[in-house]
């Protein structure tokens, strides 16, 4: 027989499955294209974590959240990590409302953070070119910080290659440059919730 925990965690789990799979199929209308499946990202996001324990051997931790992009990874990445982490952000405004590309990136927030002495760790959805990195690392480096990395949970090449551009610390996937939604990254503040990772084939 089971018991009352082993139903509850078999439906918990079964729910979870039913909801990929819906997702899966309702999102494949929609002109979408499965890139990265919810368990790879699991799978990979463990071994990355890994990485940073081990890099910081146990030492405090302070993550810098872009937002909004990043608000999933950042929940994900900060419950896998063993060492203990603090939890701040900013937010990087490099669209408009209506999806187009703003003329300049701004960033809001970096002014109140309290970082001196402190492991930094920040962390983004994506790295194209590394413009946006760039920025903020130069204007991070003025709090004064013991250390600072950068995560990225997407790093973009081209044919199979990267770039000279700005490489960060740490990234989840090696991908080919091309429309990327889900898990946390959006097109025109749709599709943040997908929990994998698609190519969106169609849109304006």
């Amino acid at each position: 027989m089971f018991s009352p925990n082993n139903i509850l965690r078999h439906s918990c789990c079964l729910m979870i499955t039913l909801a990929l799979f819906y997702s899966t199929v309702l999102y494949a209308k929609n002109d979408l294209k499965l890139v990265v499946h919810p368990d790879e990202i699991s799978k990979r996001l463990a071994e990355v974590a890994s990485h940073i324990d081990k890099d910081y051997e146990d030492e405090a931790l302070t993550l810098v959240m872009v937002m909004k992009a990043s608000i999933v990874v950042t929940s994900d990445l900060m419950r896998t990590l063993k060492a203990p982490v603090t939890l701040e952000y900013i937010q990087s405004i490099t669209h408009q409302s209506d999806g187009t590309r703003a003329k300049s990136i701004t960033l809001e927030g970096i002014e109140r953070l309290d970082l001196k002495g402190k492991n930094v760790l920040v962390i983004d959805d994506a790295c194209s070119t590394g413009q946006t990195f760039s920025l903020i690392i130069r204007q991070l480096k003025k709090k004064q910080p013991k250390s600072l990395k950068t995560f990225a949970t997407i790093l973009f090449v081209k044919n199979g290659k990267r770039e000279n551009f700005f490489q960060p610390d740490y990234y989840l996937f090696k991908l080919e440059d091309r429309y990327l939604v889900g898990y946390g990254t959006d097109h025109k503040q749709r599709y943040r919730n997908l929990p994998g990772i698609y190519e969106l084939k169609d849109y304006d």
